[in-house]
C-alpha cells in the first residue's frame, strides 16, 4: 500500500500535467509504477493519449479552438487527483477543463498555458 503524506498531497495539488504528478511521487520517494497500479484500469487506458468522449460533448480548447480529439490529451493523474476533466491541446500546447454546460454541452475553461514556458515581464 502506498501512504502519500499530507505534505506531498499538497504538492500534487499543484501539479498541472501527468508528467509533473509523476515527476513530484518520483521525487519525493514514491514508486510511480506502483502508484499507478492503484489507479482503475479503464483509468490507466486514457494515458496513452487522447480522451474517450464518454457523453458525446463537443470538447474544444478555448485557447486555439482546436476540437481534434487526436489532438488532445487527456491528463488522467491530475484529472483523477482533482476530479476535473483536465486536457492539454497538443496543437497550442495550452491547458484546459471542461465542465458541463445549461443544454448538456461541454464548456471549456481556460487553465494556465504551457506550464514549461517561462514568462519573460
Amino acid at each position: 500500500m502506498i501512504t502519500i503524506s499530507k505534505e506531498l498531497q499538497e504538492k500534487l495539488k499543484n501539479c498541472k500535467t501527468d508528467v509533473e504528478f509523476c515527476k513530484t511521487l518520483a521525487d519525493n520517494g514514491i514508486d510511480v509504477e506502483e502508484y499507478q497500479k492503484t489507479v482503475p484500469d479503464e483509468e490507466l487506458e486514457k494515458i496513452g493519449g487522447g480522451f474517450v468522449n464518454y457523453n458525446d460533448d463537443r470538447v474544444y480548447c478555448p485557447w486555439c479552438d482546436n476540437a481534434e480529439e487526436a489532438e488532445i490529451s487527456y491528463q488522467v493523474l491530475v484529472s483523477i487527483y482533482h476530479c476535473e476533466d483536465i486536457y492539454r491541446c497538443r496543437k497550442c500546447n495550452g491547458f484546459f477543463k471542461s465542465e458541463k454546460g445549461k443544454r448538456g454541452d461541454a464548456v471549456p475553461i481556460k487553465l494556465y498555458w504551457d506550464p514549461n514556458t517561462i514568462f519573460e515581464w
